[in-house]
C-alpha cells in the first residue's frame, strides 16, 4: 500500500493492516488551535476507507490531565540502587461521545457501514468552565489537552487518531502591583589571600536591575548592571541570561528541579582594580508558558534574569537572580505614557479574550522550549495523528515600552 501524506492524522507510514483507513484525521472548526476555559471545542472526524468497511462505530474521548513522573537511584547497597518513581497527577476532564454507529454493539459484531471515499463526522464539546490550569509540556511533567477518535471494531484491534490542543488561561500583569516595579539585586565576592600574605581580602562587588518586573513574551527586557573589581584578578567576562525555572511535586512533597537557559547576552570583561557599567542590556522574551501555571498543584514556573561575572581561578560564575513575571497581558501603562496594547475603554469589555491569536496584538506562536511525545502506554499500536505537541502561547512582536 503507498504512503499516505501526514496532516494532522493522516497515515504517514506504510500500513501493513490491509483493514487500516487511508486518512484517520482531527480537524478542528476554523483551524483553531488555542483555546480558553468555557469555550466550545468543534471539528470533525475525517476518515476514508479504499472499500466499504463495516464497524461497530467511531467515538470520541476528551481529555484533560496534569502529570509529573521522574526517576531517581535512592538507597540501596554501593553497587545496587533500586529505582524509585515519583508520580503525580490531575484529571481536569474525562468525557466521550459516539459520532458515528455505537460504542458497543449488543450483538458484539460490526453492525454499521462506513462507505467508501472521505466521509466526516462533526464534534462539539463544552470545554469546564472552572479554574484549569494552561498547557504545559516539561521534561518531567505536563498539563495536557487532547482528543481522541477511535473506530470501535469487533474482536480486532480499534484505530485511533490523537490530537492535542492549548487552552490558555488568562494571566493579567495588569493585576500584579509590583508588576511595574524594578528588580534589584546585589552580591558580594571576596577573594581572601592565603594565610601567609600581607594582602586584605578583597571583594568583587555586582549590582543589576531590570527597568520592570512584568512582561509578556515579545517584550524586551532592560536590564542594567555594575561591576566594581577590587582584586588584583580579571573578570574574563560577564553576560546577562533569562532562565526558566520548573519545579515538579510528587504527591509526597518531594521534588525535581529544571532550569532552561531562554537568553544570553555576552559582554566584556573587567580589568582588575577598576569599575565597569553596563547601562542597557537588552533581553527579548521568547514564547514561553506564563509565570506559575496558575490553578496546577504540582507543576511550578519561575522565571529570573540573571547577570554573571567569570572570575579568574574560580569555577563556577558569580551571580545575582531578579526574579521577573511572564503574564499573557501586558501592563498598560507605565510613567504616565500609553502601550502600543493600550485600547479605549469603551473596547476593554469587548477584548478581554487574550488568548486568541492576533489579539490586542498578540499572535499565538509555539513555546521555544520545544514538542514533546503525546503517546502514552494507553493508546492503540494502530494510533494515528501527529503525536509531537507543542503548547501554543501569545507573542506581543509590536508591544514593548
Amino acid at each position: 500500500m503507498a504512503s499516505v501524506a501526514c496532516e494532522y492524522g493522516t497515515l504517514n507510514r506504510r500500513s501493513t493492516d490491509p483493514e487500516e483507513p487511508r486518512v484517520f484525521r482531527i480537524v478542528f472548526e476554523k483551524n483553531k488551535e488555542v483555546y480558553r476555559p468555557g469555550e466550545c471545542l468543534a471539528g470533525e472526524i475525517a476518515v476514508e476507507f479504499s472499500e466499504v468497511k463495516r464497524i461497530q462505530g467511531i467515538v470520541v474521548e476528551f481529555h484533560g490531565l496534569g502529570s509529573v513522573h521522574w526517576e531517581e537511584n535512592r538507597g540501596g547497597s554501593t553497587h545496587y540502587k533500586p529505582v524509585t518513581h515519583f508520580e503525580n497527577e490531575q484529571v481536569y476532564f474525562n468525557d466521550r461521545t459516539t459520532v458515528f454507529g455505537q460504542e458497543l454493539s449488543d450483538v458484539e459484531e460490526d453492525s454499521v457501514v462506513v462507505e467508501k471515499g472521505l466521509r466526516t463526522f462533526p464534534f462539539e464539546y463544552q470545554l469546564p468552565n472552572r479554574p484549569i490550569p494552561p498547557s504545559f509540556e516539561g521534561d518531567h511533567g505536563f498539563v495536557r489537552y487532547w482528543l481522541k477518535a477511535a473506530i470501535i471494531r469487533a474482536e480486532r484491534n480499534n484505530h485511533e487518531c490523537k490530537r492535542a490542543f492549548t487552552i490558555l488561561t488568562p494571566y493579567d500583569l495588569n493585576d500584579e502591583p509590583e508588576a511595574l516595579l524594578p528588580a534589584e539585586e546585589s552580591y558580594t565576592f571576596t577573594i581572601f589571600p592565603s594565610w601567609f600574605s600581607c594582602f586584605r581580602p578583597q571583594p568583587i562587588d555586582i549590582r543589576a536591575r531590570t527597568d520592570r518586573r512584568g512582561y509578556v513574551p515579545g517584550e524586551t527586557i532592560v536590564l542594567s548592571a555594575s561591576v566594581k573589581n577590587h582584586t588584583n584578578k580579571k573578570v574574563q567576562e560577564t553576560y546577562a541570561k533569562l532562565v526558566q525555572i520548573v519545579r515538579y511535586f510528587d504527591n509526597s512533597g518531594f521534588s525535581i528541579t529544571t532550569v532552561k537557559e531562554l537568553q544570553s547576552v555576552k559582554q566584556h570583561g573587567v580589568e582588575s582594580t577598576t569599575m565597569a557599567r553596563f547601562p542597557s542590556i537588552n533581553m527579548l522574551v521568547p514564547c514561553v508558558p506564563p509565570s506559575g501555571l496558575k490553578n496546577c498543584r504540582f507543576i511550578e514556573i519561575r522565571y529570573e534574569a540573571q547577570f554573571l561575572a567569570s572570575v579568574t581561578g574560580k569555577n563556577s560564575a558569580i551571580s545575582v537572580s531578579l526574579p521577573i513575571r511572564i503574564g499573557t497581558r501586558p501592563l498598560k501603562l507605565r510613567h504616565g505614557v500609553k502601550a502600543l496594547t493600550d485600547i479605549p475603554e469603551e473596547e476593554e469589555e469587548n477584548n478581554k479574550d487574550d488568548t486568541q491569536p492576533q489579539q490586542n496584538g498578540a499572535i499565538a506562536v509555539t513555546s521555544v522550549t520545544g514538542g514533546y511525545n503525546i503517546r502514552d502506554n494507553r493508546d492503540s499500536p494502530f494510533i494515528h495523528g501527529d503525536l509531537i505537541f507543542t503548547p501554543m502561547y501569545n507573542y506581543y512582536g509590536n508591544s514593548s515600552f
